[in-house]
């Protein structure tokens, strides 16, 4: 596992990556959990399509719209 630098630039990069292939997509940095978590959250029109969480998990949300295989190809 890389540096907490390494990890927030890499995750950053996997963001920006799917926000360039979703329409409407934003990116929001988020502490859910009183703190807890270190996540990057990709929403469309305020719907949580998938959360980043920067310690190597990624959550997607199960009624998204999208073909996952194909935003992360």
């Amino acid at each position: 596992m890389g540096s907490p630098s390494q990890i927030s630039a890499l995750s950053w990069r996997v963001a920006a990556s799917v926000a360039e292939r979703v329409p409407g997509l934003q990116v929001f940095h988020l502490h859910p959990g009183g703190g807890q978590y270190d996540v990057l959250s990709l929403r469309v029109r305020g719907v949580t399509l998938a959360d980043l969480n920067r310690n190597g998990r990624i959550f997607i949300a199960g009624t998204t719209p999208l073909e996952w295989d194909e935003v992360f190809a």
